[in-house]
């Protein structure tokens, strides 16, 4: 097998993750193919189903209406692809139109996605030649300010008043985006509309303030500003409450900041200082003076605050800024430091220290803003960084070390902007402060604030572009910082592995020795390039920061010390604890930066550190927290190392497999015969103890190592594979690391312990994961191609990296053909044993002559075999997901259309967004597939996997005549079983036997099923294997399996296994990051740095999974036929009498019509078939239906005719349900009355429509009064 490197640039494959650059006018960025698929098809039928007034499409299976569009148009933007300037013009004008248009109003829901998008579309401020009216858009505000459906907050999710909410919230940030395209006559004409209505002492005038400040534009040149700028001045002072303050403050900094030297403020900013400090209460007066009257409750929502947080802090801080090249300015700002700077000391509190800390925070933030337009040639004198650092640095020290944790936080901010701006005259001064507070232990809260601080400032302080000198005191904050990882303080734990973090991502740990090694055995002869360095001028302190490298031998073992014994002295993990889901992350991003900074000679001195102590008990209850070093060791692992992935390997299978010569040679497998014996006429059996033989070699669990060590070393050993490059080693070390993988999942897959078992599943599902997903192979700060020069001089690099993610040099992990070959043979291996299983069960024979016949051994399938085999089906298709394939035919299944009242309920197929199919790679990929007679075959031994290239124009074009791809023999099995599996469940023969046996106990059949639901739940109450040597389980009864069975065929439909939320919540916190880890500086291109490439790296990641998640979800090619036997079995599962196994299948129907929303009206038919027949079902089942009716899909798909509106209510709201002795199903049908109404809604309502849809909300509301007993 060939070793392949796998960058970035080795197959053009991957996604362009170019986001909106600001071109040149008239330059289109280069779209990938789901892009430009996307993008046409929202600019070709938006502006039809619009013309049409089409919401919702009026056939809901086969046309799509605006919601669907601007659905799509809201993932596009979310993927942050570009759109060309030509485009955005277009997009916005269409928009805009639908926002505008009165007709619109009432549909909020769209309202909110369209001023979602043209608030995404216009806030890069970059759509040139774009002219918008303003009018139509005060308009629209009018017609929501007064709107009747305004009200108290309904906790229902998405009631329509929280709809409405949000509908208005996003209008409003969309005002303030549209300000910059109103044409230069709007701001006379909006300040005569508005001047002359503001009359103060009533509510009308706080509703006309805040529409003043939202619409008035402030960037139409000095004329205009002073038509209006006295006045509004004068206005000011009528109302003095914190709200009106907060929104006059939030107009006059935002006038500064587009107005620098062309408006002058300095006669109005003595009253503006004034009025700040008596709204903070430190100045004088009654700050409730004016304030009688608050702002009023219902025109909040025009200012775009929340009413607690409405403050003048922040836009006070913006105010200062952007006017602080002015003298009177300066001296109101040394004024302001004079008076409260006996606020900001650490033994101060009070209230008013949340205004000072919001005001410093600003400070600083805005302050490195003014700096950034000064890069982009605005005027900025260099006496205003002196006076602002001379005048505010003291009082922020103070806040340092505050008891307010709020105050701590904002200097920690403050300082990071400052000191980024200006190293020279702040960072020196802070790390004399904090060396100390290092090295005193008695002073624990000054320790607390320096670790904080650095946390905050340690990249930037080792920065060698911004502060050169910061290399001096490398060593001392390295060991001094090493106490504050102290397992009983996590808050202190947490603040210093934040700065090792920092430090790892920014400083190479490489002993600079290293490098003059190397240099001394080239010579002075060799390397011209060698000379030439030499030759050139080294940069100050140069001598220091590589002797700063040359403790990092004598260091390292000491830091991973400090990180075990934190490890060791955890109390185990809990998802449920917030502190262990806070503390694990830390961990593992610390120890993979440490990993990914080390040099090789580093590494294999760290890894024997690692590898001594790995395995003591005291970690057996921590194998969570170890893992993580594990995972980073595999890794930063590289085929030269001798103490790397294959030394780990070894050391922890020889702990859990014993390895003994067999006299055969064949590679097979081989299971020792279970004896067994009868006693008081039932059989027994005694626990298989299984064996893998192959090469020679025979491998069995060892058994003079307990069990929490098996399980320890089992857990280990799946994160040490989780990213480990295998196809990189010899060919001879990848074959030994297969078998080992095969012998442990063969071995530990009849174990008694159910955590050996999973972890055992676990390894070879990560496995599959490094060899088939498309991942980063490395994270390190610098660029990785730097890091083969062994003449590379990183201590005169630490830090400043470009922040433009195309420059990364991103290495990826990309399946190639080595790959693909042990994927393949790793998943038959794990499949063969489990289809046999299956195939036994779903073959059996009821006579009892073949029962005698098979024997003993193939006559039943127990309940524990069924489980694990899939469990090992569900390893497969977590493992090997991305390259499982798409359905290439149809299942055998045919699904019975129902009909109710004359109306026939169906899937369609789902329309694609353009002709043909898009990968998101825009090339080939690989797909697993086996051939027919393997996947019809009742043998394990005849299954056969292999894989091929499947090209991106032609579906499937590659793909061997007579085969199928591994997804769809996987669902065809498991399909196949949940119909045998149910027809027992809701057969009359099961409930003739649930009757006869509750009457042979004495109880009813209700009382039966309560009490097993209340007890008995996921354990085996129904058997497959009874043991009683009859073969009466003719059918499927086991809760557990039937949970196992509804998780693997929700996998079926899920093609990318990510949680889209949770990776979107993990795109927001790292682009907040991002954010606050920006630095500017002035260098040749003048433009802005981002330190820490790490953050660029994740983001590129995120993006990756988002993008090629979405491509596969709007590009992949849909089988009617398949995902409706899917969505069936998994309805009648849904409908099951246990919780456990309804909350299964729950979750994966609706992962399956979100991912398929046309077969939402097959589901429909169904279920109101089930409320129909609801006097003979019992009331777990008719909750599980109402359950699954109230699904936001299934609602929609029932709300889009008046003809699927009145068989809903008919059927559901006549009162019956309402009426049920059962609480549960009552509280289900609340639900879906409550869902229902946010979705009530049509397109266009004739008269004659009107009036039917009146008669069905009076049956609805007569229905449920009857029910309950009230009007």
């Amino acid at each position: 097998m060939s070793q392949k490197s796998n960058e970035s640039k080795d197959d053009g494959s991957a996604i362009s993750l170019t986001v909106n650059r600001n071109v040149a006018p008239g330059s289109a960025p280069v779209l990938t193919a789901h892009a430009q698929s996307m993008l046409s098809t929202v600019l070709r039928l938006l502006p039809k189903v619009i013309e049409k007034r089409d919401i919702c499409g009026r056939d809901y299976r086969h046309s799509r209406g605006v919601n669907y569009y601007l659905d799509l148009l809201k993932d596009y933007l979310i993927l942050k692809y570009p759109i060309p300037f030509d485009q955005k013009r277009q997009l916005a004008r269409i928009l805009y139109g639908f926002i505008t248009a009165k007709w619109a109003t009432q549909h909020t829901e769209c309202m909110a996605l369209a001023a979602y998008c043209l608030t995404k579309i216009l806030k890069k401020k970059d759509v040139t030649g774009l002219t918008l009216p303003w009018k139509p858009f005060y308009e629209t505000l009018l017609r929501y300010v007064d709107d009747p459906r305004k009200g108290k907050p309904n906790r229902v999710f998405n009631s329509p008043q929280q709809t409405l909410k949000i509908c208005c919230d996003r209008l409003v940030q969309l005002g303030k985006k549209l300000r910059m395209y109103y044409p230069k006559t709007a701001t006379k004409e909006i300040t005569e509309l508005f001047l002359p209505k503001l009359e103060p002492f009533t509510d009308e005038f706080s509703k006309h303030q805040a529409l003043l400040c939202l619409l008035l534009p402030v960037k139409h040149g000095k004329n205009n500003v002073e038509m209006w700028l006295p006045k509004l001045m004068e206005v000011s002072r009528w109302k003095s409450d914190k709200v009106s303050m907060a929104v006059w403050y939030k107009l006059w900094a935002r006038l500064a900041k587009h107005n620098i030297d062309v408006v002058d403020l300095s006669p109005y900013l003595p009253d503006l200082f004034s009025r700040y400090l008596q709204g903070i209460g430190l100045g004088r007066g009654n700050p409730n003076k004016g304030s009688e009257h608050g702002f009023p409750a219902r025109f909040m929502w025009l200012t775009g605050m929340h009413p607690a947080r409405a403050n003048v802090d922040e836009h006070m801080a913006k105010l200062i800024i952007f006017t602080i090249h002015l003298d009177k300015c300066q001296q109101l700002l040394s004024n302001l430091c004079q008076i409260t700077s006996t606020s900001f000391h650490p033994s101060n509190a009070g209230a008013h220290l949340r205004h000072l800390s919001v005001l410093l925070s600003g400070l600083g933030c805005y302050y490195a803003r003014r700096k950034q337009l000064f890069l982009q040639g605005k005027p900025y004198p260099e006496q205003i960084s002196k006076f602002f650092v001379a005048t505010l640095l003291p009082i922020a020290t103070m806040g340092m070390y505050s008891k307010a944790f709020q105050m701590v936080a904002a200097t920690q901010s403050f300082l990071r902007n400052v000191g980024s701006v200006n190293p020279d005259s702040v960072l020196p001064s802070l790390i004399d402060q904090w060396i100390p507070s290092l090295k005193n232990a008695t002073q624990s809260h000054r320790t607390m604030s320096a670790l904080s601080c650095l946390g905050w400032l340690g990249d930037t302080f080792v920065n060698r572009r911004i502060n050169p000198s910061g290399c001096t005191r490398l060593e001392d904050i390295l060991w001094l910082a090493l106490p504050g990882i102290d397992p009983v303080d996590l808050m202190k734990t947490g603040k210093t592995l934040m700065l090792y973090t920092l430090l790892f991502y920014t400083v190479p740990l490489i002993d600079a020795r290293e490098y003059k090694a190397v240099k001394s055995k080239k010579g002075k002869g060799e390397g011209g390039e060698g000379s030439a360095a030499a030759a050139a001028p080294p940069p100050s302190h140069d001598e220091e920061a590589q002797r700063a490298t040359m403790c990092l031998k004598e260091w390292a073992p000491q830091f991973l010390d400090r990180i075990l014994l934190l490890i060791r002295e955890q109390e185990g993990y809990s998802n449920k604890n917030p502190v262990d889901k806070m503390a694990l992350p830390l961990i593992h991003r610390c120890v993979r930066a440490f990993y990914s900074s080390l040099s090789a000679s580093l590494r294999e001195l760290c890894n024997i550190h690692v590898a001594k102590r790995i395995m003591d008990a005291d970690f057996w209850p921590n194998s969570k927290y170890l893992g993580s070093v594990l995972h980073a060791i595999g890794l930063t692992s590289s085929p030269s190392d001798k103490k790397g992935l294959l030394f780990f390997l070894n050391l922890l299978t020889d702990k859990i497999i014993v390895v003994t010569a067999s006299g055969s040679g064949d590679s097979k497998q081989q299971q020792e015969s279970a004896e067994e014996n009868k006693e008081n006429g039932q059989k027994k059996k005694k626990k298989k103890k299984c064996s893998y033989i192959e090469g020679g070699k025979v491998y069995m669990e060892r058994e003079d190592t307990p069990g929490a060590a098996k399980q320890h070393c089992l857990y280990l050993m799946s994160q040490l594979m989780k990213q480990a490059p295998i196809t990189q080693l010899q060919p001879q070390q990848q074959q030994d690391i297969v078998t080992k993988i095969k012998a442990i999942f063969y071995v530990f897959k009849g174990s008694s312990s159910g955590s050996c078992r999973d972890f055992s599943q676990r390894i070879m599902r990560n496995v599959l994961r490094a060899l088939t997903r498309r991942y980063p192979v490395e994270y390190k700060g610098q660029d990785p191609d730097k890091w083969q020069q062994s003449q590379w001089k990183h201590w005169q690099e630490w830090g400043g990296y470009s922040e433009d993610i195309n420059d990364l040099k991103i290495k990826w992990h990309v399946a190639n053909d080595d790959d693909m070959k042990i994927a393949a043979d790793l998943c038959e291996f794990a499949l063969g044993p489990a289809f046999n299983v299956i195939e036994r069960y779903l073959n059996k024979d009821s006579g009892e002559e073949k029962e005698k016949e098979q024997g003993p051994d193939n006559s039943s399938v127990s309940a524990d075999d069924m489980c694990n085999a899939l469990c090992q089906v569900m390893c497969v298709q977590r493992g090997a997901n991305s390259v499982l394939g798409e359905f290439t035919d149809a299942l055998q299944q045919q699904q019975q259309k129902p009909t109710i009242d004359g109306m026939e309920f169906e899937a369609a197929e789902r329309p694609q967004l353009s002709a043909g199919s898009n990968h998101p790679h825009n090339q080939c990929y690989y797909m697993l597939h086996t051939s027919s007679a393997s996947s019809s075959s009742s043998s394990s031994s005849s299954l056969s996997i292999g894989f091929c290239k499947v090209g991106c124009g032609e579906h499937f074009s590659l793909l061997p005549k007579g085969n199928s791809s591994l997804r769809t023999v996987i669902t065809s099995k498991l399909n196949a079983l949940a119909e045998d599996t149910n027809a027992g469940v809701l057969s009359k023969d099961g409930e003739e036997a649930s009757a006869a046996a509750a009457a042979s106990s004495d109880e009813s059949p209700s009382n039966k099923r309560r009490r097993v639901t209340k007890e008995g739940e996921g354990a085996t109450m129904m058997n497959i294997d009874s043991g009683s040597g009859g073969g009466g389980d003719s059918k499927l009864e086991n809760a557990k399996v039937m949970e196992k069975l509804a998780e693997s065929l929700s996998l079926c439909v899920n093609l990318w296994l990510i949680n889209r939320s949770k990776l979107l919540r993990e795109i927001h916190s790292n682009m907040q990051s991002r954010r606050s880890r920006r630095d500017e500086w002035e260098g040749k291109k003048k433009k802005k740095v981002c330190k820490i490439r790490i953050l660029n790296v994740e983001y590129a990641h995120y993006m990756e999974l988002l993008r090629h998640e979405a491509s596969l979800e709007n590009n992949r090619r849909y089988s009617t036929a398949a995902h409706t036997a899917i969505t069936s079995s998994l309805l009648k599962l849904s409908l099951n009498d246990f919780k456990k196994v309804r909350k299964a299948a729950n979750d994966g129907l609706n992962t399956a019509l979100g991912r398929y929303p046309e077969a939402c009206s097959f589901i429909l038919g169904h279920l109101l078939q089930q409320v129909i027949e609801r006097k003979t079902a019992s009331k777990e089942q008719l909750g599980g239906a109402l359950k699954v009716l109230s699904f936001p899909q299934v609602l929609e798909a029932a709300t889009c005719s008046l003809d699927s509106i009145l068989l809903v209510v008919t059927h559901i709201f006549s009162g019956v349900c309402e009426s049920h002795e059962e609480e549960q199903v009552q509280a289900a049908t609340h639900a879906v009355f409550m869902a229902l109404l946010s979705k009530f809604c049509l397109p266009v309502w004739k008269e004659e429509e009107q009036k039917r849809v009146k008669s069905i909300v009076d049956k609805l509301v007569s229905g449920l009064g009857g029910g309950s007993g009230e009007g």
